[in-house]
């Protein structure tokens, strides 16, 4: 998958079903909401494994998640980035430690473009994942 690396596969002596994907999405919308398609069809074509999506989706949810900018953040991002969790029925887990993973070098601007996604069947197994951003 351009864009990303699949595992795919049983896990440890229960053999649990688990569908882990590494993404660097790309920076033009048309190729990130290419790539979220291609995910929600490996997430569709796996329906009893747990999943979970981690990477640089280069995308943010909301406004909050983008500081110092003096453009906004494309409405048109944030809604194609929000239908790709809804449609992959993905659940995002929270950063803790710090509010953005992401530095201009000289301070003036932050975002959180760095995340993990995972599915309720993730969750119903590891019900105490956490995100936490290292410093």
């Amino acid at each position: 998958m351009v864009g990303g690396l699949v595992v795919n596969g049983l896990w440890g002596q229960e053999r649990i079903h688990c569908c882990i994907v590494n993404i660097y999405a790309p920076c033009i919308l048309s190729e990130k909401i290419d790539l979220w398609d291609r995910l929600v069809s490996v997430i569709n074509q796996n329906p009893s494994a747990c999943i979970c999506v981690i990477g640089d989706f280069n995308s943010v949810r909301t406004e909050a998640e983008r500081d110092g900018r003096t453009m906004l953040p494309n409405p048109r991002d944030i809604s194609a980035f929000k239908s790709f969790i809804n449609d992959a029925r993905l659940i995002y887990l929270p950063l803790h430690g710090r509010s953005f993973t992401w530095y201009r070098a000289n301070g003036s601007c932050k975002s959180r473009l760095d995340r993990i996604l995972v599915n309720s069947l993730w969750l119903q197994r590891w019900s105490n994942s956490f995100f936490k951003g290292l410093r």
